[in-house]
């Protein structure tokens, strides 16, 4: 005798992110939308989904995060992303929104805090000069070459009011998967792979 099929049930980290609809409604974002990217954020990432399991509360904050700032998980903007973070040793770990260096951007330019902000790579090879953190520094190089030496440090720009600009070099830095900073590290990954240099 043949049964009819039951119904799947969704999964609970499923039904949380569904919870969060309301907080969209005053949000920019659309919430169907990121209701897919946070779903595939989470699909493609079994560390990541097992800790949304584990800690549903922490991702159902991370989605209200994501509506509060405005932010898209959309992955071709790279803006914000859904990450597992522990914050203390002790302590489980979080699904929690993290903004890359470009939603940070974003954000700058959207409040009108700068106009625009780039972060360039420097390899030993390039013509660089730093010339404080008021002023543009030089920097020549052929973007094209394929001999630029070793990478030697991150400048990060900004453009303020017209003819206000801020500049800062950055040795040694340790890059997430998605671009962003974290602390100083005696360890410098190759940035090739981070995504910053899209």
């Amino acid at each position: 005798m043949n049964q009819a099929p039951q119904a799947v049930q969704p999964a609970q980290w499923h039904q949380i992110i569904e919870s969060s609809k309301d907080k969209f409604n005053s949000s920019s974002l659309d919430f169907k939308q990121e209701q897919i990217f946070a779903t595939q954020q989470l699909m493609n990432n079994s560390y990541l989904l097992d800790v949304a399991k584990k800690n549903l509360s922490s991702l159902r904050l991370a989605m209200y995060n994501v509506a509060a700032v405005g932010l898209t998980l959309n992955p071709n903007q790279g803006l914000a992303f859904l990450v597992p973070r522990r914050l203390r040793r002790n302590e489980d770990a979080k699904v929690m929104l993290d903004i890359s260096y470009r939603g940070l951007i974003a954000i700058g330019v959207e409040t009108g805090a700068i106009r625009w902000a780039k972060a360039e790579l420097v390899y030993e090879k390039d013509q660089f000069s730093y010339k404080g953190p008021a002023e543009k520094p030089d920097h020549v190089c052929d973007p094209f070459s394929t001999d630029r030496g070793p990478f030697g440090v991150v400048t990060a720009s900004q453009s303020y009011l017209p003819g206000a600009f801020s500049s800062k070099p950055c040795r040694k830095l340790t890059w997430t998967r998605f671009g962003t900073f974290l602390k100083p590290s005696k360890k410098v990954l190759d940035p090739g792979s981070t995504g910053l240099n899209r």
